[in-house]
């Protein structure tokens, strides 16, 4: 298992990391797609899901597929089919952006909090989202890479501090430029690792949007 999370305000590369460490991950790549942040990659229908993962399984070359957008109203009862079609999936890997949509600090989506928990070895699980702070804790404590792009409000860093060592990681995150991102990882024993990634053009996707 391999779970993931990209934090990041908007226009700062989210999406594209995402998309390059799940085909990095996988070359069967699925996203949860409210937004339509992903318009380069074909759209299913929500009922199509467990037909596309039965039909990718012995694929030698690269399968994606999204669902979305999704009305608002929608995206909890869609989340819960999108979840539930893939969940025993193996060799997948599985975006699911704008996470905080999915949770908030006392609440997170039992099917998405069953992914955190218990996603087999070969998922690739990636949330994208805006703020730590919307985000429930158990995202980021079952979290075995996290990425952070620059952020500058007192309280974000205060979390991100107190989430993640070692100590006085958000000197770093504050001083972060446009497009480089901060990795945390849990190295052997569950020892923390920071670098800073600062070469996006190693990861970056046109993926069609209107961000840049």
């Amino acid at each position: 298992m391999s779970n993931k999370v990209i934090y990041g305000k908007r226009r700062q590369g989210k999406s594209t990391l995402a998309l390059a460490l799940a085909l990095q991950g996988s070359n069967r790549v699925i996203v949860f797609d409210p937004n339509g942040q992903f318009p380069l990659i074909s759209a299913i229908p929500i009922d199509g899901v467990a037909a596309w993962a039965e039909s990718t399984r012995d694929n030698q070359g690269y399968s994606l597929a999204r669902v979305g957008p999704i009305d608002s109203e929608d995206i909890d009862d869609y989340f819960s089919s999108f979840a539930e079609d893939l969940f025993a999936e193996k060799n997948v890997s599985v975006i699911v952006d704008e996470a905080h949509m999915l949770q908030k600090p006392s609440f997170i989506h039992p099917a998405l909090d069953r992914w955190n928990r218990r996603s087999p070895e070969s998922v690739n699980l990636i949330q994208t989202t805006h703020r730590i702070v919307d985000c429930h804790v158990d995202s980021r404590y079952h979290a075995d890479d996290v990425f952070i792009f620059y952020a500058y409000l007192p309280r974000e860093l205060k979390t991100m501090e107190e989430s993640f060592g070692p100590k006085g990681i958000s000197r770093y995150i504050e001083r972060l430029q446009e497009h480089q991102v901060l990795h945390w990882r849990k190295a052997t024993g569950g020892v923390p690792k920071i670098s800073i990634w600062d070469k996006s053009e190693e990861w970056y996707i046109n993926l069609e949007n209107d961000n840049r």
